[in-house]
């Protein structure tokens, strides 16, 4: 009786002093939406974007295809892309940004839904190694479900 007294003491002071850890779970970012107005040119974003700028979000999409195999990063997309959003004379979708993925033992899975969660930065950025530019990105992202 004593032992299960303290345990739920113990459980109690975690929660009092960690109050926002429970709530702190990744927002939702929907791609479709990341512009206001929808915007080709990739300069406005919407104001519930910016307010997520910073912070841990998760992304529901589907993995481009990728011409590069060493690329650092992958497009993700509100829809599925057939070919390298990013090679020759087809541009970014506007309902796509850019996610920096460790490297994994196994590839990303290419069109089919998955979901993508990391820190979302925004404004105009050029990859080091490939020198894309984008506006909206990932950092540290990871796969959380496919």
């Amino acid at each position: 009786m004593m032992r299960r007294r303290n345990l739920l003491l113990a459980g109690a002071a975690l929660v009092a002093a960690c109050p926002h850890a429970a709530l702190a779970r990744p927002a939702k970012l929907a791609l479709d939406q990341l512009y206001d107005p929808p915007d080709l040119a990739a300069t406005n974003f919407a104001a519930p974007v910016r307010a997520l700028a910073g912070r841990e979000v998760v992304v529901e999409g589907f993995i481009a295809p990728h011409a590069s195999g060493n690329a650092p990063f992958h497009i993700v997309a509100s829809r599925q892309i057939i070919t390298c959003p990013h090679c020759g004379a087809q541009a970014m979708p506007a309902d796509a940004l850019v996610a920096y993925v460790p490297p994994r033992d196994a590839p990303l899975p290419v069109g089919r839904p998955v979901l993508i969660s990391g820190r979302l930065e925004l404004g105009s950025a050029r990859d080091v190694t490939t020198g894309f530019l984008s506006t909206a990105r990932l950092r540290d992202a990871q796969l959380v479900a496919s």
